[in-house]
């Protein structure tokens, strides 16, 4: 009976030694498995780095976008100030066109009325020149009937 008991301690002491390279097979698998897992995390972990690095550049991107949109406010708001500005411009440019015609018409007016006054003038002219030439042949024949009447009293 000792015999038989050894002979199954022995079988047993052979399925635990199996056992035992079994268990040490899977720790060997979980240790690999551990590994692959702490590689997985260290990925995980260096994806999250690379998120937090993306997160980031959209922060400052939307910040960049902030300040667009801000500057985009500000010149829509000095584009309306400059409408504004040209259409009172060009209101001020048109009425000062239409006095500069006003002004044109009456100074061709005026040198409409100049032209007369020295075309009449000259008519004055020339009509002063012929009294002064009627007069002076007024002076004439008055001298010379003067002296006629001086002849005839003399003769008398």
């Amino acid at each position: 009976m000792e015999e038989m008991l050894k002979k199954i301690l022995d079988q047993m002491n052979s399925h635990f030694s199996k056992i035992d390279k079994r268990f040490e097979q899977i720790d060997k698998r979980f240790d690999c498995i551990d590994k692959r897992f702490e590689q997985v995390d260290e990925r995980f972990e260096q994806i999250d780095e690379r998120f937090d690095r993306i997160d980031k550049r959209f922060e400052r991107v939307d910040k960049r976008f902030t300040g667009i949109d801000s500057r985009l406010d500000n010149m829509t708001l000095e584009l309306k100030q400059i409408k504004v500005q040209q259409q009172e411009n060009t209101n001020v440019l048109r009425a000062l066109e239409h006095k500069a015609d006003v002004h044109k018409a009456e100074i061709d007016k005026l040198a409409n009325e100049v032209a007369q006054v020295s075309g009449n003038q000259k008519n004055i002219l020339d009509n002063l020149e012929e009294l002064k030439t009627d007069v002076n042949l007024i002076t004439v024949t008055t001298s010379k009937n003067t002296m006629d009447i001086a002849r005839m009293k003399a003769i008398r």
